[in-house]
């Protein structure tokens, strides 16, 4: 990160720093374009990149995914299938 940020070039790459590291963490946040547009207020992907985060947090918030893993082999069990495979 460069901070400040007083150009517009060291703008647009803190923004593809941050967007670099939502994808490290799996979330589908954008490209270098993006980062671009984002820098400009580009209100359509402003927004998109805020509700793709929002999602995110909330999904993981409320599906943890050992529990679903958990909950599907106790079905599985109860149904008498196989465990086909294992992760």
């Amino acid at each position: 990160m460069r901070v400040p940020a007083v150009s517009r070039l060291q703008k647009v790459h803190n923004a593809g720093v941050a967007l670099t590291e939502l994808e490290r963490l799996g979330v589908h946040a954008g490209s270098k374009d993006e980062a671009k547009m984002i820098v400009d207020g580009h209100r359509d992907t402003v927004v998109s990149l805020l509700w793709t985060v929002a999602h995110a947090v909330q999904w993981r918030e409320r599906f943890q995914e050992d529990v679903i893993k958990e909950e599907i082999a106790r079905v599985r069990v109860q149904a008498g299938v196989a465990d086909e495979k294992k992760t």
